[in-house]
């Protein structure tokens, strides 16, 4: 298939998005803030295993695309359009538990501040990561006998 290596250069990208080890992603802003506690004493942000499991099942798919067998290209992108939309799920609730957080004022200011900054911040490559995969997948989905999945997912919002 014609974007097999497209696929492949966005499932390298998807694990760097993943990971919490480079600069200027979701996951490397929210290890920041991982542990923080709220006015009430409950904990922000727990350790981010959504992420680590969507990044295990990438590999899983890694080994498999590393083959590069052409009958093995639709379930490879349905695989990964599904990984992207728990990617984006992850990113969704996490965007409303922090507005809410922000809306009921139970964080201290300096912890707010620092929570709307690493949000805001990750938040702007998940969006490029997220828009780029979708119009992947609707380009496999324009020329393939079968759909891959759906892409219609939301912008991330900025949390003021």
């Amino acid at each position: 298939m014609k974007y097999f290596s497209e696929l492949e250069h966005m499932l390298t990208r998807f694990l760097r998005e993943l990971s919490d080890t480079n600069t200027n992603n979701l996951a490397y802003e929210l290890r920041n803030i991982m542990g923080m506690r709220d006015k009430n004493g409950n904990v922000v942000l727990e350790p981010i295993s959504d992420l680590q499991r969507v990044s295990e099942w990438l590999h899983l798919i890694a080994n498999q695309a590393n083959r590069h067998r052409t009958s093995d290209f639709l379930d490879i992108a349905k695989a990964l359009n599904l990984a992207g939309t728990q990617y984006w799920w992850f990113c969704y609730n996490l965007q409303n538990r922090l507005q809410g957080i922000a809306a009921q004022e139970l964080l201290n200011e300096p912890d707010l501040r620092k929570v709307k900054l690493a949000w805001n911040n990750g938040r702007e490559g998940a969006n490029r990561f997220l828009v780029d995969w979708s119009e992947l997948i609707e380009r496999i989905n324009r020329e393939s006998i079968e759909s891959v999945g759906g892409t219609d997912r939301s912008a991330l919002k900025t949390i003021e």
